[in-house]
């Protein structure tokens, strides 16, 4: 039989109490928090640790942990099961903080200028008013915190730490969704070594090589479908769940191999064809990128295909040539956007997927019209300023000289909206006509000679309702 031990050389449960707090550093505790233009692979790898190491605080970290989940659904959760249960895109942030990434269903990270402990209690007070009870073996040593929470199968993890530069605590929330480690599907010789709520340690007779195929063969025969591939791990998405598949030599017996299994929840199921390769999926900014032995054309109609029963449309019948690029954009009823850019690479198809919430399609359009309106500045040199009132009890702020934002979370932001257009109408500004307004976003554009401006209101779901108001060859001004 293999033992743990044998596998990594014999590394026991007692060397990784010993060496907890000295040389084993958790990867969410050796970095500064992540951002939108940080690639969370590349830029929260350990520090100085080798693949022996790595793989024992794997273990460590994960036997704090030692829950058993209530209930294991039958199929991973979609993204829509796992928003039911515990939503991080919408947890309220404690006073003071400060998101460091836009907020996703699957993960929240922030920073607070509160210590550790209260950072660590405010997370645990509103997740058990949630429903979700906190699991035993939580850890705690000067700055740094982690706990698990479960919920009917559904488990979040925290993470707490130093935030760096001086930041004060960082705090991460992860869904990992409602699959267990140990109930993804591995070959029948794989032999279960360790099992806990992050992850599963197996150990395997047969070569690497050998293990790779045999993975691959049992997960594509239950329904999960490749979702990447990285440094030795196999990612395999099934609904809105992934499987990470660690397939490592054995250091200490020649032959074997060390299969580890994490998995997580993505905030968004972006489907890719099956024969993607070098695929990458990154949840902060929701977007996909893979190559594929397929043309643009095929891996267009691909999306036409895929998307079209999630209730996604393109708007063009063929891609649109941009630039070096080809481009679909998909819209759907609630103004969400994805965009597909494709174009050759080394003799194969290199494919980009964006998606975009309606929040973010309608900041596009308002960074839209504020560079429009900075290039106004340079043709024209006398820009009068419009005085814009605006309903009781509202501010605008300026962004620009052109350009003012208001924050309508107290007020409807498309009548707001249709209140400072009337004004500027009864003014002696001519409203253009516009497209059908949707149920998150309003954009009308009003004309006086040759200068303009342009008025956008936002109410996206899970986001804080405003109205921007742009002047292009004017200057803009909230009353």
């Amino acid at each position: 039989m293999l033992s743990y031990e044998s596998l990594v050389g014999g590394v026991s449960d007692a060397d990784f109490a010993r060496h907890a707090e000295s040389e084993w550093i958790p990867y969410w505790a050796s970095e500064t928090p992540p951002t939108d233009e940080m690639n969370s692979f590349e830029n929260h790898k350990p520090h100085n640790m080798t693949p022996h190491r790595l793989a024992a605080f794997t273990l460590l970290a994960a036997s704090t942990f030692c829950l058993t989940r209530s209930v294991i659904a039958a199929e991973p959760a979609t993204a829509a099961q796992a928003e039911a249960m515990v939503d991080l895109e919408t947890f309220p942030l404690p006073a003071g903080a400060e998101r460091t990434q836009a907020p996703r269903l699957a993960e929240l990270n922030y920073t607070t200028p509160e210590p550790t402990a209260a950072a660590a209690a405010y997370v645990v007070q509103l997740l058990t008013q949630q429903g979700c009870e906190k699991q035993p073996g939580g850890y705690a040593a000067g700055e740094y915190a982690s706990e698990a929470f479960a919920k009917k199968g559904y488990v979040v993890q925290l993470a707490v730490s130093p935030g760096g530069q001086g930041k004060g605590t960082w705090v991460r929330l992860s869904h990992q969704g409602n699959v267990s480690p140990s109930d993804v599907p591995v070959p029948a010789n794989a032999e279960k070594q360790h099992a806990f709520s992050a992850v599963a340690m197996y150990g395997s007779p047969a070569s690497v090589e050998e293990t790779v195929a045999a993975c691959r063969e049992r997960m594509l025969a239950t329904g999960w479908s490749p979702y990447g591939e990285v440094i030795g791990t196999a990612s395999y998405r099934k609904n809105a769940v992934v499987a990470d598949l660690s397939i490592q030599a054995a250091p200490a017996q020649a032959g074997a191999t060390v299969i580890g299994v994490s998995t997580h929840l993505v905030s968004l199921e972006l489907p890719a064809p099956p024969s993607a390769i070098n695929l990458r999926y990154t949840d902060g900014t929701t977007d996909l990128g893979f190559d594929c032995d397929r043309s643009a054309d095929e891996v267009a109609a691909f999306y036409r295909e895929a998307l079209g029963p999630l209730g996604w449309r393109a708007t063009t019948d063929k891609p649109l040539e941009i630039d070096w690029k080809l481009v679909t954009i998909f819209r759907d009823a609630g103004q969400q956007m994805i965009t597909l850019a494709t174009h050759d690479f080394e003799g194969k198809t290199r494919a980009f997927l964006n998606h975009q919430n309606a929040d973010e399609v309608a900041e596009d359009e308002r960074l839209a019209s504020v560079e429009l309106g900075r290039k106004a500045t340079y043709q024209f040199k006398d820009r009068p300023t419009v005085d814009v009132k605006l309903l009781a009890g509202l501010e605008g702020a300026p962004t620009d000289e052109w350009a003012v934002k208001v924050d309508a979370k107290k007020h409807d932001p498309f009548l707001v909206a249709d209140e400072v257009v009337s004004r500027l109408v009864s003014d002696g500004w001519t409203a253009a006509e516009h497209a059908a307004d949707g149920p998150a976003i309003h954009v009308r554009r009003l004309y006086k000679d040759d200068r303009f401006i342009h008025v956008i209101a936002a109410k996206a779901p899970k986001r804080d309702p405003w109205v921007a108001i742009v002047g292009i060859g004017v200057n803009v001004r909230a009353m």
